[in-house]
């Protein structure tokens, strides 16, 4: 999750990108424990004007899709009901109903949801709640719904 977590920095440019949906797909088959990165991605939509682009879906088509590729685990920190109750527009299908319309499929895959909410769900919540506090070195715009990056000199 921590790796989602960096990747939202890396490639967005940005330490505070708007619609903040980091992935990182691990093989953990060596049994090491920590495992091998396979691919990453983030939430492209505004950059590239494709809404299929979400974080998920960018690290995914560096692979295949979860259920299909019988992945071992699914692991995710924000839930779609928080972004809900927090004002983001979203589609109601939570990973929880994916995975019990999909039960039929070959390989089980473990849900593992509300990892580290502590550290994913700020990178969602200041976006559009202008109490809420936003990550270092940003600030809400006027419109309290994106965030601007300042220099070291204007913050000072």
């Amino acid at each position: 999750m921590r790796r989602a977590n960096r990747v939202l920095g890396e490639l967005s440019g940005s330490p505070c990108p708007f619609a903040a949906f980091g992935t990182a797909v691990v093989n953990h088959t060596d049994n090491d424990g920590l495992g091998d990165l396979i691919c990453i991605g983030f939430n492209q939509n505004r950059q590239t004007g494709n809404p299929s682009l979400h974080g998920e879906i960018a690290a995914i088509t560096n692979c295949t899709t979860i259920r299909w590729a019988g992945f071992k685990e699914y692991v995710y920190g924000t839930s779609i009901d928080t972004l809900v109750r927090k004002g983001w527009s979203q589609i109601h299908i939570s990973s929880l109903e994916v995975f019990r319309a999909s039960l039929d499929l070959m390989s089980p895959t473990v849900l593992i949801g509300d990892v580290l909410v502590n550290e994913t769900d700020p990178y969602f919540l200041w976006q559009f709640d202008p109490a809420y506090p936003y990550p270092d070195d940003c600030s809400h715009s006027g419109n309290g719904t994106r965030c601007r990056v300042f220099t070291r000199e204007e913050l000072r």
